[in-house]
């Protein structure tokens, strides 16, 4: 592992950071032996077989990640100097003023293993797996490294933030998920500000509906690029409900007597339920209150 600082100048010696990857996520920082020559490069050993993310740095050296296939019995060497095999994507919000955009934190997940690339630490933009910087003149543009993948883009920071739309440079974005090559990319995710709310009764018979299950569905149910959630509720003993936090845009609401036994992740499965539901239209920061009868499951 040939070392990118220059031989001479032992203090600025680099050391790696070794972590295993596999299907389900990020498995750890894993222990191994290394020694360094006189040339400054890094022997290491004790790996076994499997996919790793090496990092390397150095006192006043930024960090720089690679992937490299470790198979059994073969030696091989990764050049930390060459141009880098992860995906450096480089991230710019609009809808928000500079000042708020900076207060965003933007998180990649993989749908996988429901797990973030990113880990937190100083100032919150060291990431696990990538090195999330703040740029230079434009405050709301960040750089992101990370293994090549697909992901989904989520936001925190600002509870009320909601996804309008992702441009893609170099990468692919359909709805809230984007798939990023080795290389550069760059992604511009539009926002706004001010989630809805709806809450409500469902009642069957006349009567409340106890411990109802109350979906609200996106109309664009099973579009892949739709940027909308399923929220749901359990009615209480009067059949109130409350659904909070939710995205703008078009639903439509169910409510289903005793009905948590329901695949209310199967989009065929609602389909029926969904002909007889209450369709809604939620603005920014729209506050709605509906009535509704429980179907029966």
């Amino acid at each position: 592992m040939p070392d990118a600082a220059t031989a001479g100048d032992r203090r600025m010696q680099a050391y790696p950071m070794i972590e295993k990857l596999s299907a389900g996520g990020r498995l750890g920082y894993t222990p191994f032996s290394a020694h360094i020559d006189s040339q400054g490069g890094i022997d290491v050993g004790g790996l076994a077989p499997g996919r790793y993310e090496v990092r390397l740095q150095g006192r006043g050296q930024a960090v720089k990640p690679a992937l490299i296939d470790v198979t059994a019995g073969a030696v091989q060497t990764l050049d930390m100097s060459a141009a880098s095999t992860m995906a450096s994507v480089s991230i710019r919000i609009d809808g928000i003023d500079e000042a708020e955009a900076n207060s965003v934190r933007v998180s990649l997940i993989d749908p996988g293993s429901g797990r973030n690339a990113a880990r937190d630490g100083a100032g919150g933009y060291f990431l696990r797996g990538a090195l999330l910087r703040r740029g230079g003149a434009e405050g709301a543009s960040r750089t992101m490294e990370v293994p090549p993948g697909r992901y989904e883009v989520v936001l925190m920071g600002k509870p009320n933030l909601y996804l309008t739309g992702i441009t893609a440079q170099s990468a692919e974005a359909v709805g809230r998920f984007v798939t990023v090559p080795s290389g550069s990319s760059t992604l511009n995710l539009h926002v706004a500000d001010g989630r809805a709310s709806v809450t409500g009764i469902a009642s069957k018979d006349g009567k409340p509906s106890v411990g109802a299950m109350v979906l609200l569905v996106p109309a664009t149910l099973g579009n892949p690029a739709g940027l909308n959630i399923i929220r749901r509720d359990q009615t209480n003993t009067d059949g109130s409900f409350d659904l909070n936090d939710v995205l703008p845009g078009q639903y439509i609401l169910i409510a289903i007597d005793q009905g948590w036994q329901v695949n209310w992740k199967d989009p065929s499965t609602l389909n029926g339920y969904m002909l007889h539901g209450v369709p809604v239209e939620l603005h920014s920061a729209a506050s709605v209150k509906e009535e509704i009868e429980a179907q029966a499951p």
